[in-house]
């Protein structure tokens, strides 16, 4: 698990923590896909939410989605370079969010 404090992380912590599993898998956001992330870590925080979705467990759903919305979004494209393979872009991250929710 990610060393995320509890109760109630706060929203940077949160957010820093974002980059950890795509980082040890050779994936990176994208800014936008980045922005993204920390606005609904942000809401969660602020929300008093982030408890209840098990802090760096809820940060790896979020990252572990998103990849695979990504590698469908570019299976369905037919090709991708070297780039798109590793880049978690905004919609994937919202696919994901919409998916989770």
């Amino acid at each position: 698990p990610l060393p995320l404090g509890s109760p109630s992380t706060p929203g940077p912590s949160v957010r820093g923590c974002a980059g950890a599993p795509p980082a040890a898998n050779g994936d990176r956001f994208d800014e936008a896909a980045a922005r993204d992330l920390a606005d609904l870590f942000g809401w969660v925080c602020r929300e008093g939410l982030i408890d209840g979705l098990g802090n760096g467990r809820f940060v790896r759903s979020i990252y572990e989605r998103a990849a695979m919305r990504r590698d469908v979004r570019l299976a369905a494209k037919g090709t991708a370079d070297d780039a798109e393979l590793t880049t978690i872009t905004s919609e994937d991250v919202r696919a994901a969010i919409d998916e989770l929710s």
